[in-house]
């Protein structure tokens, strides 16, 4: 479990590290059953749809974006198996063929 956990960890840097130098680092990532971080996710308290979905990746790795339309909330999953992890998830976003990016400040 240890060993899937910290692969996971490495996926984006695998992927990027090749074209751009980037540095690891440690970020807390709350992981457990798949099937239970699909039903909070798609469940009445946030009421998610998977609207992408992409993969597998060199590990066998799959990512899913859920996204709520009407509360503009966003949930990314990373998953593999019956084991899954939020990468990450907000209140607000934005779903647009022309997003603009801006670092934060």
């Amino acid at each position: 479990m240890k060993k899937f956990l910290f692969a996971l960890a490495l996926i984006p840097i695998t992927v990027f590290s090749r074209d751009v130098e980037l540095r690891i680092v440690s970020k807390p990532v709350p992981c457990g059953d798949f099937g239970s971080i699909m039903a909070r996710v798609i469940g009445p308290e946030w009421q998610e749809i998977p609207i992408w979905r992409g993969g597998p990746n060199e590990q066998g790795n799959q990512t899913v974006l859920f996204y709520n339309n009407v509360r503009t909330t966003w949930t990314i999953v990373e998953y593999r198996n019956n084991q899954g992890c939020v990468l990450g998830s907000g209140m607000a976003s934005q779903l647009s063929d022309s997003v603009k990016i801006e670092p934060n400040k």
